[in-house]
């Protein structure tokens, strides 16, 4: 038997092992761990759980503390030994039979913080925090005390007279301090119970002043050129910290603590004005103004989400904030830096917020009301608005230092021309990895890119000022013909002269397309159009006009905005440019590989930029399709070309949705393009490579679009074309179901590829009107998906459906009725969702309507038919009886349309109620007031149930249960006797209603209209003759 610390030094053995290479070693090592595990929660000895653990932390203590272990770890197995513990802690902290509360008060937690304060191993130092942390979560307030938990951590914030003694070692401490403090914080933030939002109230308003002077500390030293690096490291962890306490207890602070708050939004803008002024911003970066940058970052950040949470809380510090943010724009050189991102997001936030325009009646009104903010009910009034809308103006109405226009003009000319400009970084990107270039520049967002900032603020601007921005920019667009011209006969150039300019014209270009949708009405951009862009592009050597040199590869950066540019305003273009813009952008992109191989210059991402181009073109509803299949064979062939040539799977997609665009604009004049819309995509489907299933998938989305345009051409096809038609898709079809069956193939992890294939499976069916044998050889995969579940049911049950309307489709059905019946319907019926019952309805209507047609509604057939339709009915007197589990109305009216066709087209005019029902006349009754409460008004629209089969009008279908309910009156039942008057006078309003519509539209007329045969012989029922008859029957019964 080994003692409690025996069990501990077993436990780092076993720990050892667990990052040993041998597999069969770090088994056995994880099993037995988990059998410790679990004697030590069977709860039999929790004095010896204590010693354990306080074993293993003395271990794993620093090596400086009093109570180290005799014998040092290696540094990995004191990671692994603290992962241990924090995982054992995170699971069972509170657990009873975990160790006793006396000793977590008195032993564990004030060890485990120590050790975290003293720890200088980086990475244990994290995992020891994290434990902290997670038992604040638990414990704080009530178990673990505000003095016992941060009293230590604030002992080390306190500053020693001569800061320059002993530094390293103090900082040091108090970075790890104030790192244990930033942890615990995220962790009671995250906790969202009222009570804990008090709680969390009332720990800020006592922490605070602790930090607040230790960092007011800090930042006064940072002119001490003999310490600033130490201190810069710590006076950025020391603002993140007091930003997440001040962001999530900010009002509470400003009601108990306004004076400190007041201190600390002054002493950020003072702080921050002090460090530019020390450390300005340039291109070359040292790492002292690295690190200054960082502090400026969280201060700033701190600033701008304090305006953002709480407008109208910071609404007198408006005017100071704003005029700060400009100082910092105005000053900085590269803006392109997480600063100056804060910066462009601030002004956005203050223009964009909807408090500050949410103005009722007079600017001195004092009245308060109540908004609902994204941070809660916010109270406000009148003159609280006019006050923020008063510093906002002012700001903006004041002359910028750099020029005499006023700010907002000022501000609006720095966007454009400055923020949205590409940095050199962009064309060094765009010229080492063009491809990636394009794809991460459309997928960044405005904390990761200050461009994305500038484009938000930008169209902030416009639409929140368009008087003065609108103008302002008109003014910008003006000069760009005179730029134009300077670059227009320029060969690829790197003089700084044309940079400025190029450069200048394609931010102005980028700002012209974001605002688009604002400045349709402003700017007439055929007029534009004719005057820039029709010389570039009839050109013959548009790809150079306007392009830059970088890094040895010739970028075209005018004509590749241009193409953006033009995507953007296709809607007002007139459609008689769509021509010179087809050949334009395809020949340079696509057509010139002679030019590319001998300049270096061809682009991959100018040939994205026209894929994207030509998306938009055949997705505009002004699309010619006359004028699209003339240019297709060039954009098939680019498009083809760059498809088998790039590895990059967000091309790929791209590529295959603009062909999928194409597919679908084309729509039945496809057929005549099919042989070069699909001939690649063999060779395409039979490459291997990482992500082969995502572009199967992709061709089979592609194949479907097809066969929906060839389908849209079957539809409306005369007879005579049909046989021509039909004999041209057969390569098409034989793709198609090679497809099908490779899809049906896959893994249950590729569900992706399957759910493709299901649907191209749906429209393949479509477009064939025999049954074959390359359908009787894929149909086992539907049954195969259905036994194992029923997340692809509702196509399944579509796809079955279809079969059973095909010509010939008697020896499928031979083949395989038990396995639908059994397999599909059956134990469907109750276990899916509405959608899905709803279809299998469909599919039981179209069954009978197969097997009446071939006239094999034979009694074996219909004994089969018996236990689907007696759960069906079941789900109906489910739901009569108010049962809690019950199936929607919509199902229980599709389930009893399945019931008036038994009722009315079964030879056994009474086996429903004799083999189904067990002539049960109480299940009856319940049926009969059913479809007697649920009966169909007048009013009801038609059906259509996306089921070229499932079709009718409603008085098609109230005519049908109208014939079931009379059907009823000749089973000699109590049940519908009782209700003679009752369906008698159902049935007379339906003939009514009949009797009017033949006066507008001839019977036969009627039945021509209708699909499907069930409903022909429904259209054809003589309703009175039917009713008269079964009345007089019952009669004839009542007087014998």
């Amino acid at each position: 038997m080994l003692d409690n610390g025996g069990h501990a030094h077993l436990i780092l053995q076993f720990l050892e092992k667990c990052m040993s290479s041998d597999s069969n070693q770090r088994e056995h090592a994880e099993a037995k761990l988990s059998n410790i595990v679990c004697i030590m929660m069977s709860g039999s000895n929790l004095s010896q759980n204590e010693v354990i653990l306080q074993t293993l932390l003395q271990t794993v203590a620093p090596h400086t503390d009093s109570q180290a272990a005799s014998f040092p770890l290696p540094s990995d197995l004191r990671i692994i030994t603290c992962i241990w513990i924090k995982n054992l802690v995170s699971k069972y902290w509170k657990a009873p039979q975990f160790v006793s509360d006396r000793w977590k008060s008195q032993v564990f937690r004030n060890a485990l913080l120590r050790m975290a304060i003293q720890e200088p191993d980086q990475v244990v130092a994290l995992h020891l925090r994290v434990i902290v942390a997670y038992i604040s979560r638990c414990d704080f307030p009530s178990r673990w005390k505000m003095e016992d938990l941060f009293q230590p951590l604030v002992i080390c914030l306190q500053m020693p007279g001569d800061i320059s003694h002993d530094l390293a070692d103090l900082i040091e401490k108090q970075h790890r301090a104030i790192q244990i403090i930033l942890c615990i914080i995220k962790e009671l933030v995250t906790r969202r119970l009222m009570v804990h939002r008090k709680q969390f109230d009332t720990f800020a308003v006592e922490i605070l002043p602790f930090l607040l002077n230790h960092w007011d500390v800090l930042l006064h030293s940072i002119g001490d050129q003999s310490v600033l690096q130490f201190i810069l490291k710590l006076t950025k962890t020391s603002t993140k910290l007091i930003a997440l306490i001040l962001t999530n207890a900010f009002r509470a602070l400003a009601t108990q603590q306004f004076e400190m708050v007041n201190a600390i939004l002054g002493k950020v803008c003072q702080y921050i004005s002090g460090l530019h002024a020390q450390f300005p911003s340039g291109h070359n970066q040292t790492a002292m103004t690295i690190e200054v940058g960082k502090c400026i970052y969280q201060m700033s950040k701190l600033l701008m989400k304090i305006q953002a949470s709480y407008p109208m809380e910071c609404r007198e510090y408006l005017q100071v904030f704003l005029r700060l943010f400009w100082e910092i724009l105005e000053a900085n050189v590269n803006t392109d830096t997480k600063s100056g991102i804060v910066c462009v997001q601030f002004f956005t936030n203050v223009f964009n917020c909807e408090l500050y325009k949410s103005k009722r009646g007079s600017e001195t009104s004092k009245v308060m009301h109540k908004v609902m903010s994204a941070n809660g009910q916010v109270e406000l009034c009148d003159e609280m608005i006019a006050q923020a809308q008063y510093a906002i103006s002012q700001f903006l109405d004041m002359p910028s230092h750099s020029s005499n226009a006023c700010r907002v003009v000022a501000l609006l000319q720095r966007v454009v021309l400055q923020l949205l400009r590409q940095s050199t970084s962009d064309l060094e990107a765009w010229s080492e990895d063009p491809e990636s270039f394009f794809h991460i520049s459309k997928s960044l967002t405005a904390e990761e890119s200050i461009r994305v900032t500038a484009e938000n603020l930008f169209l902030t601007m416009l639409q929140q000022y368009p008087t003065i921005c609108i103008t302002e920019f008109q003014k910008l667009i003006a000069q760009v013909p005179e730029k134009f011209q300077l670059i227009l006969s320029t060969q690829p150039n790197s003089s700084s002269e044309l940079s400025d300019i190029i450069l200048e014209l394609d931010s102005i270009f980028l700002a012209l397309g974001l605002g688009s949708y604002i400045l349709y009405q402003q700017i007439d951009f055929n007029r534009l159009y004719v005057a820039i862009f029709y010389p570039l592009f009839t050109t013959s050597d548009a790809y150079h006009i306007g392009s830059l040199a970088c890094s040895g590869r010739i970028l075209p950066v005018i004509f590749h905005r241009s193409i953006w540019l033009v995507g953007r305003w296709l809607g007002q273009l007139a459609p008689s440019h769509w021509p010179i813009l087809y050949e334009s952008a395809l020949k340079n992109a696509f057509g010139n590989e002679e030019i590319a191989s001998r300049s270096n210059s061809e682009d991959i991402v100018l040939k994205l930029q026209t894929i994207s181009l030509i998306e938009c073109m055949v997705a505009d509803w002004s699309a010619e399709v006359d004028q699209l299949k003339q240019y297709l064979p060039m954009i098939l062939h680019g498009l083809y070309s760059f498809l088998m040539t790039t590895s990059t799977l967000e091309s790929k997609q791209m590529i295959f949705y603009t062909l999928e665009m194409i597919a679908k604009t084309l729509g039945p004049s496809i057929i005549v393009c099919l042989p070069q819309l699909c001939t690649p995509l063999t060779t395409l489907w039979s490459r291997s490579s990482d992500d082969s299933n995502l572009i199967r998938g992709k061709i089979l989305s592609f194949l479907k679009q097809i066969l929906i345009s060839v389908n849209e051409l079957l539809n409306d096809a005369l007879n005579c074309e049909l046989d021509a038609i039909e004999k041209s898709l057969l390569p098409l079809q034989e793709m198609c179901f090679q497809g099908v069956k490779s899809a049906m193939d896959t893994k249950a992890t590729d569900s992706y590829l399957l759910e493709k294939g299901l649907e191209l499976w749906y429209q393949l069916i479509l477009s064939m009107k025999e049954y074959s044998d390359p359908l009787e050889a894929i149909f086992p995969h539907a049954l195969d998906i259905l036994q194992h579940n029923y997340e692809h049911g509702l196509i399944l049950v579509k796809i079955i459906e279809k079969y059973l309307t095909l010509n010939g489709t008697e020896r499928f059905w031979d083949i395989y009725h038990a396995p639908i019946l059994n397999l599909c319907i059956t134990p469907m019926i109750n276990n899916v969702n509405s959608q899905v019952s709803i279809a299998l309805a469909h599919l039981l209507e179209q069954t009978m309507e197969h097997l009446h047609n071939r006239g094999a509604m034979t009694p074996s057939l219909c004994n089969e038919l018996i236990e689907p339709t007696r759960r069906l009915l079941a789900c109906c007197v489910r739901y009569s009886e108010n049962h809690g589990e019950r199936e929607p109305e919509s199902v229980i009216i599709s389930y009893l349309h399945v019931f008036a066709f038994l009722v009315l087209f079964l030879p056994q005019f009474d086996w429903v109620y004799v083999s189904v029902l067990k002539t049960n006349s109480l299940v009856l009754d319940q049926l009969v007031d059913l479809m007697l409460s649920k009966f169909p008004n007048s009013h009801t629209q038609s059906i259509n149930t996306n089921s070229s089969s499932v079709w009718y009008p409603c008085e098609l279908r109230r005519k049908l249960w109208a014939s079931a309910l009379v059907a009823l009156l000749v089973w000699s039942r109590p049940v519908c006797k009782d209700r003679v008057e009752k369906i008698e006078r159902i049935a007379n309003q339906v003939i009514k209603e009949m009797q009017s519509r033949h006066s507008e539209d001839p019977p036969d007329q009627q039945i021509r209209q209708v699909r499907g045969t069930k409903w022909k012989k429904i259209a054809q029922v003589d309703l009175r003759d039917f009713l008269d008859r079964n009345v007089q029957s019952l009669r004839n019964r009542r007087d014998t």
